[in-house]
């Protein structure tokens, strides 16, 4: 695992280009907030967000709802993305940070925009996100850095 552990965000950066999280991590730059990034603070409401810290990172959870003994992690954002990969790989990593604290989380929702995602957490899921972590910790350990993404239309919008 990563020293201090990973941050969630870090590997949504990561599958919006590879080279985001190397420059994060190698000379501790910081994402400038951004317009969508102010808007989406104020909607959220900071009174029901849940931390939740263990050996493989920090989580910042929007919300968890408890039916029934089982739980349920809700990550919202407030515009919607082209691409709901990288948020879904977002809030698998925050259960895997959640589950080592909270027995019984069954299935995560990804709001994106006005669109409602719900996701049974399974295996499979963990064992994609898994391989995505690992090549990403590989990714950020290398002195150069790595080939950015292919779809260079990111590049112009990119802080």
């Amino acid at each position: 695992m990563y020293p201090g552990g990973v941050q969630p965000s870090l590997a949504k950066q990561y599958i919006y280009c590879p080279v985001i999280p190397w420059i994060i991590a190698k000379y501790g730059v910081v994402e400038p907030i951004t317009d969508s990034m102010k808007i989406g603070r104020e909607k959220h409401d900071p009174g029901k967000q849940v931390r939740f810290k263990s050996k493989r990172g920090i989580a910042i959870l929007d919300s968890v709802v408890e039916e029934n003994g089982e739980f349920t992690i809700i990550e919202k954002k407030a515009f919607k993305s082209r691409s709901i990969h990288r948020c879904v790989v977002q809030i698998i990593i925050q259960y895997l940070i959640a589950s080592e604290k909270v027995a019984g989380i069954r299935r995560a929702v990804l709001i994106n925009g006005d669109r409602i995602h719900v996701f049974e957490i399974n295996r499979d899921l963990i064992l994609e996100v898994g391989m995505i972590l690992e090549r990403m910790i590989k990714v950020v350990e290398k002195d150069c850095p790595p080939p950015a993404t292919t779809e260079t239309w990111k590049c112009s919008v990119c802080w």
